[in-house]
């Protein structure tokens, strides 16, 4: 999903051989430079917010509600989370589900992307 998103051809049935398009690309600043800029100010808040509170991983759900409340409430849609959702469908961000002992861990911008990321 996340290819077709940012308009990529990915080829090949092997599973290896897609990993390596898709992670050759997820991290190329021109093409994330596009998919933030064809954000709304909402996704682009909590993109924001996900960078600030750090590419490691480990930010709790608790935290990026925090961080976001200062700056005003999600009102487009429904929660967060469908906010972080789309982040993660442009490969802007990835699901906290990846990580061990995920538990009540939000989604995350993992250092590669957060390198190519053009000013928020």
């Amino acid at each position: 999903m996340m290819a077709k998103q940012r308009g990529w051809k990915v080829k090949g049935a092997r599973k290896a051989d897609v990993v390596r398009q898709v992670s050759e690309r997820i991290a190329d600043p021109r093409g994330v430079l596009q998919a933030t800029l064809d954000l709304d100010e909402e996704h682009r808040g909590v993109l924001r917010a996900l960078f600030l509170l750090g590419t490691s991983g480990r930010i709790h759900s608790e935290e990026l509600e925090n961080v976001l409340g200062v700056w005003g409430k999600i009102e487009s849609y429904q929660d967060i989370f469908t906010c972080t959702q789309r982040l993660c469908e442009l490969g802007l961000a990835l699901p906290g589900s990846v990580l061990e002992g995920y538990h009540n861990q939000s989604d995350f911008v993992p250092r590669a992307i957060a390198r190519a990321l053009p000013p928020l």
